[in-house]
């Protein structure tokens, strides 16, 4: 049988975008804040190879907002630009965020506008996030084309590693894209303070009403115990009580039959 003739390819392969947990937060909850109309921001980071790291944001203030469209006005690029050099002198724009308020996760014609021409850079994606399902997506440029990228990763970026280079060889044409990202098992980060903070509160809080309740269990318990051990008292005593009686009124029976054949006896 003849073997399958193999083609080697070259696949330019997308981009790594790394997105800090906070940052994450930061967007949805700038989403969130606008169930009705979109709204729009910067994404802060820096860039080393195909690896894309999203350290913070810069909310869009005085955006044209509309029901199903955003846009950057001059007013915010200015706001933009004011925030960035005072906070992040050493940080470039990787990119852009807009929400779709209960219509899904994609690119309109134009967010393809706003991308091709405000975020050209084949380093620079699209982040969007849905706030009525809490759906969320990222698209870039792989090659000339703008695609929905599946090498996301949100979380801590110190414990997510990189192998991969820009362009990749596959011998098998049917070779599957895998995700070029390994997250290191050892050292897994923590969850955050404050989810710990507060279930510790929660804790606390809820220690003393268990332990009431709990020792209004045992007083219940012994109560119940004390009236049920005294109604078992009190039937033995009935008992032994009624056994006496009946003793003595057994006893007393036999003593007069007794003495009735001893008269009969007598008599004859």
């Amino acid at each position: 049988m003849a073997k399958a003739a193999k083609v080697k390819i070259r696949v330019s392969t997308q981009p790594v975008v790394v997105m800090e947990a906070e940052v994450a937060r930061k967007i949805r909850q700038h989403a969130r804040t606008s169930m009705k109309a979109e709204v729009c921001g910067v994404l802060i980071g820096s860039t080393e190879h195909e690896r894309m790291m999203v350290e913070a944001c810069i909310p869009g203030n005085n955006a044209a907002q509309g029901g199903a469209h955003v846009t950057f006005t001059q007013d915010t690029w200015e706001h933009i630009y004011k925030i960035k050099d005072k906070e992040f002198p050493d940080h470039k724009i990787v990119g852009w965020y807009h929400s779709h308020p209960g219509f899904g996760v994609f690119l309109s014609e134009h967010d393809l506008f706003i991308q091709q021409n405000f975020f050209s850079n084949p380093q620079q994606v699209a982040w969007v996030y849905d706030p009525h399902t809490d759906e969320e997506g990222c698209f870039g440029w792989v090659g000339e084309k703008i695609e929905k990228l599946t090498a996301i990763r949100v979380g801590y970026s110190q414990n997510i590693e990189v192998s991969a280079s820009g362009v990749n060889d596959y011998e098998d044409e049917d070779a599957a894209l895998d995700s070029m990202v390994k997250v290191r098992r050892q050292g897994e980060p923590e969850e955050p303070a404050w989810v710990r903070w507060t279930s510790m509160g929660l804790g606390y809080l809820a220690a003393p009403t268990l332990i009431a309740r709990a020792r209004c269990s045992c007083s219940a318990g012994a109560a119940s115990r004390a009236r049920t051990s005294s109604a078992g008292c009190a039937s033995s005593k009935e008992c032994a009580s009624h056994s006496a009686a009946s003793l003595a009124a057994g006893e007393d029976s036999r003593a007069k039959r007794k003495r009735w054949q001893t008269l009969t006896t007598n008599r004859r």
